[in-house]
C-alpha cells in the first residue's frame, strides 16, 4: 500500500482501518500494538471509509470506468 486514501478510527474497538484504493481492500490494524488484524478485499476501489451504525465501518466503493452509481 503506497497511499492511504481514507482512514477510519474505531476508538471503542481499538481498531484503525485504512482504505487501499489500488489494492481494492480495507486493512485493519490494532491501535495499541499496530498489529495487522485483517484484510478485507473489495470488488471495486475504496474511495472513503465512514463510521456506520452499530460500530460498523462503511466503505464507499466506485469504479470510474463503470456506468454504475457509487455504492455505500
Amino acid at each position: 500500500m503506497l497511499v492511504v486514501h481514507s482512514l477510519s478510527v474505531d476508538e471503542c474497538e481499538g481498531v484503525v482501518r485504512l482504505a487501499d484504493r489500488e489494492g481494492r481492500r480495507v486493512v485493519a490494524f490494532d491501535m495499541t500494538t499496530g498489529a495487522l488484524l485483517g484484510v478485507t478485499p473489495t470488488k471495486w476501489p475504496v474511495w472513503a471509509l465512514l463510521p456506520g451504525p452499530y460500530g460498523r465501518t462503511l466503505a464507499l466503493l466506485y469504479e470510474q470506468a463503470s456506468q454504475k452509481d457509487a455504492e455505500l
